[in-house]
């Protein structure tokens, strides 16, 4: 009976001893090598958002300065489509039939 419990009580201790020492190199560990190695886009986002101009860095890219024009959203056609499908849900079965037909023979 005292083996089995010293089995248990050593197992779960052996647990807690691997989970801990995995975890120490991350918890305890502070480098300032990172600091060292930014990259140069991490230093033009803390500048601009620190308000600090580096006349050294440029920030010009392809496309700078153009209008994109987006295509605008057309209502008109919206509202038919949504007119079109509150009539078909309002149709009954013949009529639905013969709406059908209809397209099948368009197309």
């Amino acid at each position: 009976m005292k083996q089995n419990h010293l089995l248990t009580c050593g197992s779960a201790l052996a647990v807690v001893v691997l989970v801990l020492a995995s975890l120490s190199p991350v918890v305890g560990y502070t480098s300032l090598d990172s600091f060292l190695d930014e990259s140069p886009l991490f230093t033009v986002r803390i500048n601009s958002a620190n308000d600090k101009e580096n006349d050294n860095l440029r920030c010009d890219y392809v496309g700078k300065g153009t209008k994109m024009q987006f295509p605008t959203r057309n209502n008109y056609i919206i509202a038919m489509l949504q007119k079109l499908v509150e009539g078909i849900n309002q149709m009954d079965d013949a009529k639905f039939n013969t709406f059908i037909d209809f397209i099948t023979k368009q197309l």
